[in-house]
């Protein structure tokens, strides 16, 4: 989203979704609002999960998280 941000018109409505599986993740919203959705699909006899935050709490998680990826390499 932070690569893409300047291109957006602030009314412009946004989907990005990424698969890798077992993972799914989503983000929609516009330029400056957006929710965060997370999937786990198991394919194994182990429990899935998902996991949903909307708008402001998402851009503040999103934030985190790549902090956090970057201080791992």
């Amino acid at each position: 989203m932070q690569n893409i941000n300047k291109d957006l018109m602030e009314e412009e409505l946004i989907n990005l979704e990424l698969e890798n599986l077992p993972w799914y993740a989503e983000l929609e919203g516009t330029k400056f609002e957006w929710s965060l959705r997370f999937v786990f699909e198991s394919t194994q006899e182990t429990r899935s999960f998902e996991m949903y935050w909307p708008i402001p709490i998402a851009e503040n998680l999103s934030f985190e998280i790549i902090k956090m990826w970057e201080s791992m390499y």
